[in-house]
């Protein structure tokens, strides 16, 4: 399929498709990865896929960037020395 839409630049309905396949198992590995890790491992190794990581949540995103500017207005810069 990624053939077909290398020389079909134009294909947008099975683009849109392949897109849709790839997301559903993106969610579904996702899915099996909280409900039975175990399982999920098995699979991975077993299909060579790479691991998903879990989407962050906006607020786990903010909180992280806050905390690292409250890190650096802690650190006296160089030119404040």
């Amino acid at each position: 399929m990624t053939e077909h839409l290398k020389s079909h630049k134009k294909d947008f309905s099975s683009r849109r498709g392949l897109f849709r396949k790839v997301n559903l198992r993106r969610k579904l590995l996702m899915f099996l990865h909280k409900i039975e890790p175990e399982n999920y491992e098995a699979l991975v190794k077993k299909l060579k896929l790479k691991r998903i990581s879990e989407p962050q949540d906006k607020k786990d995103i903010l909180e992280e960037e806050a905390l690292k500017a409250e890190e650096d207005e802690e650190e006296p810069s160089e030119e404040e020395r």
